[in-house]
């Protein structure tokens, strides 16, 4: 009989209780554009501790909004969210009207909701092509998605995109910044835990799980990790 030991950590994150859960609604910012249709000015640039770009919050006629800070962005600076914006950096525009080649940030994925992708220090989208109906964008991890005519982006790139360069030269800076979103660090290996705390802890010197690690559909809440129900393992050969 295999020894099921404590309730495991992905186990006890996965049930969603208040320990594993972030409060991002207590303190984070709402960011959108979906409010500006017309010409807005920008009054702060600020950091913010959920986010990797820097923060604008720009007013315009009827109220202020908080969007990502493009590169280049100044405070005084002129952002214009009509239907009749120039193609210039920092511009909100329908993905139609965007030229071929040209870059974009923060994009809606319907139309009015927003910006919800594209959005982090650095991040940046190709728009490659249009149809009848879509627009096709090249998102930073390669991929390309084809999205509504009528969903409006930010020309230009996100500011920030040195924040990856700075090196992390303690463990404490990075147990703050991870703390600040809330995720769970650092993380250990299933291997590396004793027997008692995971079923691929243990083993002798602690190289490898010790059991297979393809748990079956039904197996134990605390049994079944690794591999769920997988078909095959490794590498495909020709």
């Amino acid at each position: 009989m295999i020894e099921m030991g404590k309730v495991l950590n992905q186990q006890r994150r996965g049930k969603g209780s208040m320990t594993w859960r972030s409060p991002r609604h207590k303190y984070a910012p709402k960011v959108s554009f979906k409010d500006i249709i017309g010409k807005a000015v920008v009054i702060d640039l600020f950091r913010e501790a959920q986010r990797s770009a820097p923060q604008a919050l720009i007013e315009f006629e009827e109220g202020a909004a908080i969007i990502p800070a493009v590169q280049g962005l100044f405070v005084g600076q002129i952002i214009d969210g009509s239907e009749s914006a120039e193609i210039k950096r920092g511009n909100i525009i329908e993905l139609k009207d965007v030229p071929d080649g040209e870059r974009v940030f923060c994009i809606e994925l319907v139309p009015g909701d927003g910006g919800k992708i594209v959005r982090g220090a650095g991040a940046t989208a190709v728009v490659m092509s249009k149809s009848s109906d879509y627009v096709r964008v090249k998102l930073p991890s390669g991929k390309t998605k084809d999205l509504p005519m009528k969903c409006r982006a930010i020309l230009g790139a996100a500011a920030g995109s040195g924040i990856a360069d700075k090196p992390i030269l303690k463990a404490g800076k990075m147990f703050h910044m991870m703390k600040a979103k809330h995720t769970y660090w650092p993380r250990v290996a299933s291997a590396s835990m004793n027997a008692a705390e995971h079923p691929f802890g243990g083993g002798r010197k602690h190289r490898h799980g010790g059991i297979v690690q393809t748990a079956s559909r039904g197996a134990p809440p605390g049994r079944k990790v690794g591999y769920i129900a997988a078909s095959r393992t490794g590498r495909k050969r020709k």
